[in-house]
């Protein structure tokens, strides 16, 4: 379908829901309803917004620092000093940090240390981290996070929307099945108003005794209550899926009595189900399903802090080394420089230690349940594509049983025209004809939904 037929299709189903035009509203016009109009739809971005924003906030850390302090003392008509200092670092990936400055220092009590020459004295340089922060750091674990977390908040937003059109589909397919009890409730009401008029005349002509008509009418009560039933369910479904429509995510829809469902029995699953195609899902499960994904990416995180725990242990020894320019002599690393060197080491490393015990310990939860659900999930979808198959097989055998039933109730219906029957007799018919076929609606309302939720497991209902 063209994106122009498309929505014309869309605005001619969301006008015909608010004014109740005759309309067939199908299932697959529900769905992209839901897709294109729920409030969810415009929330959506969030999630990965959220997760950008803070993906964003860790590479903020590598950002280049730009600094200058300057002081300044005047006493007692002296300059006790000027002291002007300005500093770029850049952090790099790899713990090292390029950093260049500038210091400019005048006055008549000035530490000697700060002498300097009469232009100032500019710097570039590097620092290195050589133990506790070569492999890992704050900074990049944090970045390495939030990539992963990025990812988490895709397959947040995939499993939010997995679980709105399983409710919008699920309820859709509830509505159609009340819909066709109803029809057959309401034929099996218009039968026993024939049958009661027939047995009414009968017993007026003298051909059936007074105890026909009371059991005709009470066969008419029954069904009358019955439809009174189905039409208080059918009205409960149709709310219940109105609650996923809407226009533009700000006007809510009704489904007004005008509107009908696609007939459950044509209905078909949107996709094919076969065991190579279950297989296929199977092995691909923690790709496919959303809320499988995110635990893996849980994994991922999780192993990152551990890999940072473990670097904590390391002492701290940084180097640095700055050259310094003088333009009365030339620059070479054997003069005019700066060189450093730090180092930190706490004696019990209990704080560390312990950091790592405890992240280790929810790596390894993590990990057990990401391969527990892992298995439950293929196990569940296994499950489930079972449970499709033997519908499946109980749809054609309630096929085939209410077109029997249909065809023994027209011939006790013929021999009740020849008097070689009783209305008790038609009756037990009926009875049978009508809850074959409202089984038979029900089997295939489950069929519809067991291949629905094959799909949410599978993670394949995501727009």
């Amino acid at each position: 379908m063209t994106p122009r037929w498309y929505f014309l299709t869309l605005a001619l189903v969301c006008h015909a829901l608010l004014l109740g035009q005759k309309q067939e509203l199908s299932y697959q016009e529900v769905m992209e309803l839901v897709k294109s109009h729920h409030p969810f739809a415009h929330l959506a971005n969030q999630y990965p917004e959220l997760r950008a924003g803070e993906l964003l906030q860790a590479r903020g850390a590598f950002d280049p620092v730009l600094s200058s302090n300057y002081d300044q003392k005047d006493f007692d008509d002296k300059n006790y000093w000027q002291l002007w200092e300005t500093k770029l670092k850049i952090p790099t990936w790899y713990g090292i940090s390029a950093q260049a400055g500038y210091e400019l220092y005048r006055g008549t009590f000035l530490d000697p240390s700060r002498t300097n020459p009469e232009m100032g004295l500019p710097s570039a340089g590097l620092e290195v981290s050589l133990a506790r922060g070569l492999l890992m750091d704050e900074r990049r674990a944090a970045l390495r996070q939030a990539q992963w977390m990025r990812k988490v908040g895709e397959e947040e937003r995939r499993q939010k929307w997995n679980e709105l059109l399983l409710k919008a589909g699920s309820a859709y397919w509830d509505w159609a099945f009340t819909f066709r009890k109803k029809e057959v409730l309401q034929t099996a009401v218009e039968a026993g108003e024939r049958q009661m008029d027939a047995a009414r005349i009968s017993y007026q002509q003298g051909d059936r005794p007074a105890i026909d008509t009371l059991d005709a009418l009470l066969l008419l009560q029954d069904r009358q209550a019955r439809l009174a039933e189905a039409l208080w369910e059918i009205e409960q479904a149709r709310l219940h899926l109105s609650n996923f429509l809407w226009q533009n995510g700000r006007v809510p829809m009704e489904i007004q009595d005008s509107i009908v469902p696609q007939p459950i029995l044509d209905a078909i699953p949107q996709l094919s189900l076969t065991s190579d195609s279950i297989a296929l899902m199977q092995t691909n499960i923690r790709t496919l399903n959303p809320a499988l994904a995110q635990l893996g990416y849980e994994v991922e995180v999780l192993s990152i802090e551990k890999k940072l725990r473990q670097n904590e242990l390391l002492p701290v020894l940084n180097a640095s080394y700055n050259f310094l320019y003088n333009d009365d002599s030339p620059v070479y690393f054997t003069d005019n420089y700066k060189f450093g060197i730090q180092f930190y080491m706490p004696i019990m490393l209990r704080k560390e230690r312990g950091k790592l015990k405890a992240v280790k310990a929810k790596l390894q939860q993590t990990a057990w349940a990401f391969e527990q659900s892992t298995l439950e999930t293929r196990n569940e979808l296994r499950n489930r594509f079972q449970i499709y198959e033997n519908l499946r097989g109980q749809i054609d055998l309630f096929n085939q049983m209410t077109v029997n039933y249909q065809t023994i109730l027209n011939a006790e219906r013929i021999k009740f025209g020849f008097g070689e029957t009783t209305i008790f007799v038609i009756n037990q018919r009926e009875l049978k004809w009508i809850d074959a076929n409202v089984k038979q609606a029900d089997v295939k309302r489950k069929l519809l939904k067991s291949a629905l939720y094959v799909d949410f497991v599978a993670g394949r209902l995501v727009p």
